[in-house]
């Protein structure tokens, strides 16, 4: 069976998006759009059998090239914040376009999110991604080229495999920016969602969220999910000053190496729980804080998305990681392959 590819609208330049359905045997759909290798949707069942799309996104363009949410998007080169828009390797300091404050932040002013992937399908219920970065785009040195493969399997997982290869030495970080609501895209806030993170620390944030270097332990904090807790539960304790300065969650979990999920998120009211499992040494929680900051276009069927309607499990090498040593690394060298994996399982219960 052939992949369903459509045409699904336009950018303001007039280069055609398309958006690819993966389907499986058990009525799971997840669409995706070659403009920013984008998880547009993902319908899934509830408690009752019913179908509903529990990832945040829009129905035209757009929407999609007004909103800076970065919606289900890959993000790159640099996935997260980079400390004063540069970084240092091989004794050559990078300077690269701010786009938060002073800091980069999601690989610059045009990154992987806003540029057109070529579509390659590789089977009936998988397609890669591809695209050439080319050298000094965004200020990062080196040919990169990256495949994103989405692969949706009969028991109702997704995988998203990241590879990548390099012409010069440069720093790497991918992850996808999908924003869930396991009670579905259009149904309010997430925060009686319940949350389990197998974690014991996270790296601390200063101004404009940028690691300090130390890592928190999370045990008697706000941070800590070691037990499933309701998302909401201490999302506003003041008394914690990680808690002030990311305006709710929006913090790195720091992950070991384990086939076990290192995260589990389950809706209040559709019964749909979602797991995640990565390779990745590093999970971006971030509780949809600042959805509203900037007023969001519409989203999907004339939905209207506000601060903390879902949250985001961003799996991916640590912020700053160039400027912390004893972070796991994030440089790319010729020769070598990148490779990392996260796969979000959905069922019910």
């Amino acid at each position: 069976m052939a992949l369903d590819i459509i045409f699904f609208d336009k950018t303001a330049q007039g280069q055609e998006v398309k958006q690819v359905s993966l389907i499986n045997k058990n009525g799971m759909i997840v669409q995706l759009l070659d403009y920013g290798a984008t998880i547009r949707s993902i319908f899934a069942k509830d408690k009752n059998g019913n179908l509903r799309d529990v990832v945040l996104g829009f129905d035209n363009m757009a929407a999609y090239e007004k909103s800076r949410a970065h919606f289900g998007a890959a993000i790159g080169r640099h996935a997260n914040r980079l400390a004063n828009s540069c970084f240092t390797l091989d004794g050559v300091t990078y300077n690269l376009p701010a786009n938060e404050g002073k800091n980069q932040l999601h690989g610059g002013i045009i990154g992987f999110d806003r540029r057109m992937w070529k579509i390659e399908p590789i089977g009936p219920s998988a397609v890669r991604f591809t695209l050439v970065s080319p050298d000094g785009e965004e200020g990062y040195p080196g040919n990169l080229t990256t495949a994103i493969t989405y692969s949706l399997t009969d028991d109702d997982a997704l995988s998203i495999e990241y590879t990548a290869a390099t012409d010069k030495p440069t720093i790497v970080n991918f992850t996808n920016h999908s924003y869930f609501n396991l009670n579905g895209h259009n149904s309010g806030t997430a925060m009686n969602h319940t949350l389990q993170i197998n974690s014991n620390f996270i790296t601390e944030i200063a101004e404009g969220s940028i690691p300090t270097g130390t890592l928190l332990p999370v045990h008697g904090t706000p941070f800590d999910f070691t037990v499933p807790k309701v998302i909401g539960k201490d999302i506003n304790d003041t008394s914690d000053a990680q808690i002030v300065q990311g305006g709710g969650y929006d913090h790195n979990y720091v992950l070991g190496k384990t086939s076990a999920p290192i995260a589990v998120l389950a809706g209040d009211e559709s019964g749909i729980v979602m797991e995640t499992y990565t390779t990745q040494p590093g999970v971006q929680f971030y509780s949809g804080n600042f959805i509203s900051r900037t007023p969001q276009p519409l989203g999907k069927d004339n939905a209207i998305y506000s601060s903390r309607d879902a949250v985001c499990l961003e799996t991916q090498h640590y912020p700053d990681s160039p400027s912390h040593q004893q972070f796991p690394s994030v440089v790319l060298r010729p020769g070598e392959h990148f490779a990392e994996t996260t796969t979000y399982k959905f069922f019910t219960r």
